[in-house]
C-alpha cells in the first residue's frame, strides 16, 4: 500500500512539475505576441488604420485568453503541488471592486449585461491577500456573464461578526441560465463543467471555480453556491478580514515605485531578452523616461554604478553569468544603490523572496503595461 501511495505522490509530483515548466515556456513568446499587439494597436490609431487596428484587436484578445489559460494551468499546478503560496496586504476593498468592474465591463457588456456594486456602509478595508481576492472576483463575474444574457450581474459586499471574528462576505448574483441540483455537484472539480453542453456552447477550461474554491480556502475562508435554473446563480465568498487572524504568511505591503512624468528620469533595464527591453523602452518613451540597457547581471551591476538611475527593472532568470537573485543582492548592498528601487519583472511566482531581498515591486511576465 505505502508503495501505491508513494508512486501515486510521485506521478503528481511529475505532473505538477511537467505543467509548471510548460507554462513558463509558453509565457515567453505570449510576452512577446501581447506586448507588441498591443503597441501596434497603439500606432494603427494614431495612424489611423481602423482596419488594421481592429485585426490587431483580435489578436491581443487572442493572446490575453491564452495567456488566462497558461495561468490556470500553472494555478492548478501549483495548488496540487502544495507551493502556492499566500501574502497579505491591507487594501480597500470599494477600491479593489472599481478595479475588477473597469476590468470586466467589456465582457459584461458583449452580452448586453450590466454590473452594478453593492457595498455596505461599514465596509472599509481588509487584510489579506489582493491578488488572489481579486482573481477570484474575476472568474465568478466573468462566469455570471458568460451565462447572463441582456440581464443584470451583481456583486454585493458585507461585513458580519461570527464567532467573535469580522467576515467579509463577496456575493456575485446573476441573472443567467441558472443549474441543477444536478450540475451544481461537479461545480468545483478541475477540469470540469456543470455539464458537456454547457462546455461546448459556452467554451472554457473547468479551472475558474476549482481555483476560486481553493483560494477561498488558502484565505482561511470558502464558498457556496445557490442556484435555479431559468432563475439566475448567486455565488457567496465568506472571507475573514485580517488574514493574519487564521494564521496565513504574511509580508509587507511594499509599495508602488512612482516614476516622474517630466523631466529624463532614467530607468535600468536588466534582462537577457530583447524583446522586454524593446517593450519597456517604447512603453515608458511617452512618458519622457530614458531607458539604458543591460543584458547580463554583470553589466548591470556595472551600469547601475556608473549612472545611478532613478529605478532598475530587472529579471530573475537569466543565462548565464550572476542571476536575478545574485544582481538583487549586490545592488541592495552596495550603500551607493540600495536607495534606488528595483521592479522585478518575472515568470517566476515569488513574491515573498524578493520582497524580502529589497524589491520595491513585483510583476510577472506578460507585463500589464498600466502597472
Amino acid at each position: 500500500m505505502k508503495a501505491e501511495k508513494d508512486a501515486a505522490r510521485m506521478a503528481s509530483e511529475a505532473k505538477s512539475s511537467f505543467l509548471a515548466k510548460m507554462s513558463h515556456e509558453l509565457r515567453t513568446p505570449m510576452n512577446a505576441i501581447i506586448g507588441y499587439s498591443e503597441l501596434l494597436i497603439e500606432e494603427a490609431e494614431g495612424a489611423g488604420y481602423q482596419i488594421f487596428k481592429e485585426d490587431l484587436k483580435k489578436i491581443y484578445a487572442a493572446g490575453k485568453h491564452l495567456l488566462e489559460v497558461i495561468n490556470s494551468v500553472l494555478d492548478v499546478s501549483k495548488i496540487e503541488a502544495g507551493k502556492m503560496d499566500v501574502y497579505e496586504e491591507s487594501f480597500d476593498i470599494r477600491s479593489l471592486l472599481d478595479e475588477v468592474k473597469q476590468t470586466m465591463k467589456p465582457l459584461v457588456e458583449k452580452n448586453g449585461n450590466q454590473l452594478v456594486l453593492e457595498t455596505e456602509a461599514n465596509v472599509d478595508y481588509m487584510a489579506s491577500d489582493k491578488t488572489k481576492l481579486r482573481q477570484c472576483l474575476l472568474n465568478l463575474t466573468s462566469n455570471a456573464s458568460k451565462f447572463t444574457k441582456n440581464g443584470l450581474v451583481t456583486i454585493k459586499v458585507s461585513e458580519e461578526n461570527r464567532l467573535g471574528r469580522e467576515w467579509i462576505l463577496f456575493a456575485v448574483q446573476d441573472t443567467g441560465i441558472g443549474m441543477s441540483p444536478e450540475q451544481l455537484t461537479r461545480l468545483f472539480k478541475a477540469f470540469e463543467q456543470a455539464d458537456s453542453s454547457v462546455g461546448s456552447k459556452y467554451g472554457g477550461t473547468g479551472l475558474g471555480l476549482h481555483i476560486t474554491k481553493n483560494f477561498c480556502q488558502m484565505l482561511g475562508g470558502d464558498i457556496t453556491v445557490d442556484s435555479e435554473v431559468g432563475k439566475g446563480t448567486v455565488f457567496t465568498m465568506v472571507l475573514p478580514k485580517n488574514l493574519s487572524e487564521v494564521n496565513k504568511s504574511s509580508i509587507q505591503d511594499a509599495g508602488e515605485v512612482v516614476l516622474p512624468v517630466t523631466g529624463r528620469a532614467t530607468v535600468l533595464v536588466i534582462d537577457d531578452d530583447p524583446i522586454v527591453h524593446d517593450l519597456v523602452k517604447r512603453s515608458l518613451s511617452k512618458r519622457e523616461v530614458s531607458v539604458a540597457d543591460a543584458f547580463d547581471g554583470e553589466q548591470g551591476i556595472k551600469l547601475a554604478k556608473e549612472i545611478a538611475p532613478q529605478a532598475i527593472i530587472l529579471d530573475l532568470m537569466m543565462k548565464g553569468g550572476i542571476d536575478g537573485w545574485q544582481v538583487l543582492a549586490g545592488l541592495k548592498s552596495d550603500e551607493g544603490l540600495s536607495a534606488i528601487p528595483i521592479v522585478m519583472i518575472t515568470m517566476l511566482d515569488d513574491k515573498k523572496t524578493c520582497f524580502a531581498f529589497g524589491a520595491s515591486e513585483y510583476l510577472i511576465k506578460p507585463v500589464d503595461r498600466r502597472r
